[in-house]
């Protein structure tokens, strides 16, 4: 008996220890969604999304002859997910005022989602009853996508066509080269700014 005395008391001891680390682990953990700009929102959710598997493009206007997107994404099915970024309430409310409400005229977009940054949740009354809600928040240095609202399925959307899907990987594709141009040019103006700085691989490979 005594020898199992002692079992217990070293077996409480173990857990204690592990409940204290696991305690200390929750309070070191960094959440926060203040400060999330919509460059960050896009990255979090094209991560989300998986863009590996399906075609994201940012910023989609009336050149793929739809509203303008703050995210559209094609699935290899070839169905449409329009995703509405806000950061602020300010910039939900403003949403209203949109004429396009957000419906193609093609009815081409399956499903409509809003995602905001976690503490402007909840956002029920500012948006569409069809709408889905993500909220998103960096933890630890991180992005993390929770869906808060499921968005209706539209029993009617079709697919996109192999044309109109070409037409919207070009339009991805173009920004990738207005981006590069942009960042040789202000690596240049870093250069000129600032001469004793180290000189990075990409003026190397200029």
């Amino acid at each position: 008996m005594p020898h199992g005395k002692k079992l217990m008391k070293v077996r409480h001891i173990t857990i204690s220890r592990t409940l204290g680390e696991k305690m200390a682990i929750v309070r070191n953990v960094s959440r926060t969604s203040k400060g999330l700009k919509t460059i960050d929102m896009e990255i979090a959710l094209s991560e989300y999304f998986n863009a590996r598997q399906n075609l994201i493009v940012p910023n989609v206007e009336w050149g793929a002859f739809i509203h303008e997107c703050d995210l559209l994404i094609i699935t290899k099915a070839g169905y449409a997910y329009e995703i509405e970024i806000k950061v602020s309430r300010a910039d939900l409310k403003k949403d209203r005022g949109k004429r396009h409400g957000h419906v193609d005229r093609r009815d081409r977009i399956k499903q409509l989602y809003f995602a905001v940054p976690e503490h402007l949740l909840p956002i029920d009354e500012h948006i569409p009853a069809r709408a889905g809600i993500i909220s998103v928040t960096r933890i630890n240095g991180r992005y993390s996508c929770v869906s808060k609202r499921r968005a209706q399925v539209s029993p009617t959307a079709c697919k996109w066509s192999d044309p109109e899907r070409y037409n919207v990987a070009r339009l991805g594709s173009m920004r990738i080269w207005t981006l590069k141009k942009r960042i040789v040019r202000l690596s240049k103006e870093m250069a000129i700014s600032s001469p004793n700085r180290p000189i990075t691989p990409l003026e190397t490979a200029q």
